[in-house]
């Protein structure tokens, strides 16, 4: 029952009281959560039994965090999954992120399936990914995945679907054999089978391919110049692999890995993408996480194009006493400064092109804000924005909270040290532009003092621009009207033209919001 013990904050408690109250807390928090799971909690499966009469076979196209959680409540209500990802193990964005990302809302409002049991209130990746694989294991989702597998193309099944002259809202259906007939059926196209017989017929399919994608990296004018120099460049989805990655593989450094088991590192091959069974209990054994083995050998494959320049897993990053230009203050942004203050950086610059809100990691507030009934910014929405400016902002209201941009025209940051870093010194939040890169760092325009330039002299630039959108292009254009394209989609985001076609966490664009409760 280890998975279900305590871990209590004792660390960051130093009064009694106090620590009176984090006991009592944590001993509610994982009540909550066990009562979740007893009430909510879908019946598992036999795992050696198959559904004899499913009641209708499903694809689910993502096997990320949404994708898991929606074939796990299939498999329990007896509905045969098919699971497909392109990548080569589940987890989807977590899988690709640093060990220091961690969620931006508090975890009992993260509750991708009702089986989950968090140990922390805004737990990292890892925990992340180890309820993601418990998840897909408990309900035998293995044999059902086809991971490294695209899909390319969704084609409804000849004859089957709502007939062109005959709208739903429209039909009085008596007949259940007619209310069958309209029923969609659905062929699914992917890399491994486009020569071949497609997969399916399937009855319904769900896209959870997420909103975070292949990282969105820019180009700019002087790259050549600045690595001529010796500065790098590197996004901030690879912070992990270049830092500390060769590190925990020799052994050095690490607080988890012994010398004996640095040893047994040293015996494995880890430049063969492909992993065995047996790589990967080692590396569960040894508590070197799968995800940063798959990127590692994923950036070793990678073709030395215009978009990995400046970046070499065999030359570590070392920041430590060194300049940094963050580019982009988001989630990843604020996320790479912190990081990088944590690893000994002389200087951070925080380089933003438009300002977000920065809403502190307190559940109670975050989850007024989020109940706000309409979702979008209204007319009384100055009275969270001011007291926002009141208690988290205070001396930092000018310098860096949002001047034109109302708290829900778009995706807060949800940190409680940033604000710190920039009172102390450590990191400059620097409203600009950033133009070109020159040989010494970045050169850019200044939004407060009428258009100056300025150029940053650093010695490393972190690209924290985020995640290009995944694309659902595989679906036939017709499910989505103008109208109801993402995220207009109807209620829970089924297709307006088919039901049988629904979208669950594939059409979020950018505000505040719940993301990841379960389905």
């Amino acid at each position: 029952m280890d998975e279900f013990s305590l871990r209590l904050r004792w660390d960051t408690v130093t009064n009694i009281p106090s620590r009176v109250f984090v006991f009592f807390f944590d001993l509610f928090y994982q009540f909550v959560q066990v009562l979740i799971i007893l009430l909510f909690k879908p019946p598992i499966p036999n795992k050696l039994e198959e559904p004899l009469q499913p009641y209708g076979k499903i694809a689910v196209i993502g096997a990320g965090l949404t994708g898991v959680s929606t074939a796990a409540h299939c498999i329990a209500h007896n509905f045969d999954v098919t699971l497909y990802d392109k990548n080569d193990d589940v987890g989807g964005i977590w899988s690709h992120v640093n060990a220091t990302s961690g969620l931006q809302i508090n975890s009992l409002l993260y509750r991708f399936h009702p089986g989950v049991f968090w140990k922390e209130g805004f737990p990292k990746r890892d925990e992340i990914l180890k309820e993601i694989r418990r998840i897909w294991k408990e309900y035998n989702l293995e044999k059902r995945t086809r991971l490294g597998t695209e899909v390319i193309k969704v084609h409804r099944v000849p004859g089957t679907g709502p007939k062109p002259d005959s709208k739903s809202i429209e039909r009085k259906v008596t007949d259940d054999a007619k209310l069958l007939s309209d029923r969609s059926q659905w062929l699914v196209y992917t890399t491994k089978n486009r020569d071949t017989k497609p997969d399916g017929p399937f009855d319904a399919v769900v896209c959870t391919i997420g909103t975070c994608g292949e990282p969105h990296r820019i180009e700019f004018e002087g790259t050549d110049a600045f690595l001529k120099k010796g500065g790098r460049i590197v996004h901030s989805s690879e912070l992990d692999q270049l830092q500390s990655y060769k590190n925990e593989v020799n052994g050095i450094n690490d607080k988890t890995i012994t010398a004996e088991s640095s040893s047994s590192h040293r015996e494995h091959d880890i430049s063969s993408f492909e992993l065995n069974d047996s790589q990967i209990r080692l590396s569960l054994a040894e508590k070197t996480n799968y995800a940063d083995i798959v990127k590692v050998n994923k950036t070793s494959e990678e073709p030395k194009g215009e978009q990995n320049r400046g970046k070499d897993i065999s030359n570590p990053l070392d920041i430590h006493r060194k300049t940094i230009a963050i580019v982009g203050s988001g989630a990843s942004g604020i996320e790479a400064a912190e990081w990088a203050v944590e690893k000994g950086a002389k200087k951070v610059y925080l380089l933003s092109r438009d300002d977000k809100w920065i809403i502190p990691r307190n559940v109670i507030f975050d989850t007024l804000i989020a109940m706000q009934p309409f979702g979008r910014e209204m007319p009384l929405s100055f009275i969270y924005e001011g007291i926002l400016k009141e208690i988290h902002y205070r001396d930092l209201t000018d310098s860096v909270a949002p001047k034109e941009r109302g708290l829900f025209v778009g995706t807060p940051v949800v940190n409680d040290k940033i604000l710190g870093y920039i009172r102390n010194g450590t990191v400059e939040y620097i409203r600009c532009s950033t133009e070109k890169l020159t040989e010494k760092g970045a050169l850019t325009t200044l939004h407060d003092e009428g258009k100056k330039e300025r150029e940053f002299e650093v010695d490393t630039i972190i690209l924290a621009t985020g995640f290009k959108r995944p694309s659902i292009d595989f679906l036939p254009k017709e499910l989505f009207p103008e109208v109801y394209s993402r995220p207009n989609l109807y209620l829970q985001n089924f297709s307006t033209e088919d039901w049988s076609v629904l979208l669950t966490n594939a059409s979020y664009m950018n505000a505040i919001g719940t993301v990841g409760h379960f389905v």
